[in-house]
């Protein structure tokens, strides 16, 4: 227990929030973009919803402590939806396809690019 305290004591000394939280905003935004996923529904307990944006949750994992930089966590797909199985058995591929029903480009293509956007976006808005 000590050394859970201690981590995060850390975590809250070292400054990592004020980049956190930023780039967690610029990443959700540009992946729901991306991806077209609307925000989940997360349960109470060990969540907290932190700021305005919907797609930004704040959760005491062990990961969030074991690295000592700023650390953000991306849980885009709901493995077990039909949608999302059949998109990822379909694999990486260029341009749309139909799959179950509906048009779609690939689920990595969609997923690498709102993660490098937000990214880019999060640099953007705080460069010198």
């Amino acid at each position: 227990m000590d050394d859970v305290r201690f981590e995060m004591l850390r975590r809250m000394l070292d400054g990592s929030h004020f980049v956190e939280r930023p780039l967690a905003e610029a990443v959700a935004e540009a992946l729901a973009r991306s991806t077209g996923l609307p925000p989940a529904l997360v349960p109470g307990g060990s969540v907290k919803k932190i700021g305005d944006n919907p797609y930004v949750w704040s959760r005491n994992l062990l990961a969030n402590r074991l690295y000592e930089n700023p650390t953000i966590f991306l849980e885009a797909y709901v493995m077990n939806h039909p949608e999302t199985i059949a998109r990822i058995q379909a694999g990486d591929f260029s341009g749309r396809r139909n799959i179950a029903g509906r048009e779609f480009s690939s689920l990595y293509e969609d997923y690498a690019e709102g993660i490098a956007m937000g990214i880019l976006e999060y640099f953007r808005k705080t460069a010198p």
